[in-house]
């Protein structure tokens, strides 16, 4: 398959790139993963279509099964790639999977080929976060969403290797990508919207009476508990068409 010549820059894969502690961190991993399939049921996006899925956890995987036609897995690291295999193994849907052992910049898909792209974690990995947005965006049909999660520079804050600037990712990715929304958490605040997000309706109300509080402490916690100032985001786009025009494998630019 050709890929586009500008599909090849700044999109080689590190799993260990400049990740920061905090996000490595089981507890918060696991809180960051539970409102994963709430945001998907909030979204617009056509049920019963092709999705792709790049860094879900496995009940994520296992719901999006029920909503789509088939789910295109991306999943470089053998160890959470057995864990989903693991998880999906003996089901009568099984075979409506695809799975890829590549990094998701390292793939080509054909232009205008999924209904949702999921991407979580995912524009922080790359030297080009643009350009993975790019790409995104092309392989989606039109009319597809994307569902990502970021980590971001906070308004006025420096670069620091993982962290994406959404200023620049968003007129970087004008004309391929709509994006609708953009949904920033400090880490601390995030965390106790994720971990009480996927509970029961009673506790999560009680999540939610937390939530001012831990908004008023945010930046502190985030910076001396996770050593962090970022902010994490839930970022949803629609694939945008410039002018008209379809974007089609092997054209030379986007």
């Amino acid at each position: 398959m050709v890929r586009l010549k500008r599909e090849m820059v700044g999109l080689d894969w590190d799993p260990d790139r400049r990740v920061p502690a905090w996000l490595q961190h089981p507890g918060f991993r696991h809180a960051m993963d539970l409102p994963v399939i709430s945001e998907l049921k909030s979204m617009d996006w056509r049920r019963g279509g092709r999705v792709l899925a790049v860094g879900v956890a496995e009940d994520v995987l296992l719901w999006l099964l029920q909503e789509a036609s088939h789910v295109t897995v991306v999943e470089p690291i053998p160890a959470v790639a057995q864990r989903l295999q693991t998880a999906v193994q003996g089901r009568a849907d099984v075979r409506s999977i695809t799975w890829h052992a590549k990094p998701y910049g390292a793939i080509s898909f054909e232009a205008n080929t999924f209904d949702l792209t999921v991407l979580l974690d995912e524009f922080n990995r790359y030297e080009d976060p643009v350009n993975c947005g790019r790409k995104a965006g092309r392989e989606l049909r039109i009319g597809g969403r994307l569902l990502a999660r970021a980590t971001l520079i906070p308004p006025g804050g420096e670069p620091d290797g993982w962290s994406m600037d959404m200023e620049g990712f968003h007129a970087g990715t004008e004309g391929v990508l709509v994006v609708d929304r953009v949904d920033r958490h400090g880490v601390a605040t995030a965390a106790v919207a994720g971990h009480f997000g996927g509970m029961l309706p009673g506790i999560r109300n009680l999540g939610r009476a937390l939530l001012p509080a831990a908004r008023r402490v945010d930046a502190r916690l985030s910076e001396r508990v996770f050593s962090e100032k970022s902010s994490l985001a839930w970022i949803e786009g629609t694939k945008a068409l410039a002018l008209g025009r379809v974007f089609r494998p092997g054209e030379d630019s986007l």
